[in-house]
């Protein structure tokens, strides 16, 4: 498209918090579910020994340490 002078329209939107969830149990499917583990195999008895290092409890919930802000933006094109 670029080629035929055919440009995006972008729209950023601001960015938002991390994602939270209610407590340290839900933390762990985020986390499981982000690193592929399954329970009950040994990488998930790593994990949840990692726990107290990974998440992190806010006035909003519990999070991933370190997670970045949420950013998305929205591509369109008029042709």
């Amino acid at each position: 498209m670029w080629d035929m002078d055919i440009y995006p329209d972008v729209d950023m939107s601001e960015p938002g918090a991390p994602e939270t969830v209610a407590d340290r149990g839900r933390g762990l499917r985020v986390l499981r579910r982000l690193l592929d583990a399954q329970p009950e195999t040994a990488q998930d008895r790593r994990l949840r020994a990692s726990l107290d290092e990974l998440l992190v409890e806010t006035p909003d919930g519990v999070t991933v340490r370190g997670a970045a802000q949420v950013r998305q933006s929205f591509l369109s094109w008029n042709v």
